[in-house]
């Protein structure tokens, strides 16, 4: 590793101001811990890590990361 300098953070997203996004209709998983009412599954295995998150009582809260949030 080598040191390249400092980061900065010029800007952030406010996901709760998200619009609302169309998808394809395929499987999803309704969460309590996330501020999207679902969590659309690309593959079994990201459902099976979502219900996995939902479960951790160390994890406060989670997202994907969505095209459509633009991040």
């Amino acid at each position: 590793m080598r040191d390249k300098g400092d980061a900065k953070i010029y800007d952030t997203i406010k996901l709760r101001k998200t619009r609302p996004f169309v998808i394809r209709d395929q499987s999803y998983f309704i969460p309590k811990k996330s501020v999207f009412n679902r969590i659309i599954g690309d593959s079994h295995f990201e459902l099976q890590f979502v219900g996995f998150l939902e479960d951790c009582g160390d994890v406060v809260s989670y997202v994907k990361n969505y095209l459509a949030v633009h991040f």
